[in-house]
């Protein structure tokens, strides 16, 4: 007789909890090894990444997909402005990583 396989799932609220308080100890160091101001432009990178990754880690229980698009040729995507088209966690990343209230 063959043995039945039980798969083990872990629970999206689990996935949630752990990167929620990875991206707080994540940031937390980011913030101590970055204490001075003449570093203002990395902190404020760092934080924006660090938001991105704590938005999208709690909507970890959509599924996504992404799409960048662009037209002509450029060699980064800071040259020109991408087409993005994103669902599920990857679009609240995109979307939260691209929106800076402060420039």
């Amino acid at each position: 007789m063959k043995e039945q396989i039980k798969e083990k799932i872990i629970p999206p609220i689990i996935l949630f909890l752990i990167a929620f308080i990875m991206m707080f100890f994540i940031g937390n160091i980011i913030f101590n090894l970055t204490a001075d101001d003449n570093e203002l432009e990395t902190k404020i990178w760092f934080l924006r990444v660090i938001v991105s990754l704590c938005a999208s880690a709690i909507s970890v229980i959509i599924p996504g997909a992404v799409n960048i698009g662009k037209q002509g040729t450029f060699k980064t995507l800071a040259e020109e402005k991408p087409a993005i088209t994103a669902s599920g966690a990857i679009a609240v990343f995109v979307l939260v990583y691209l929106f800076n209230p402060l420039m």
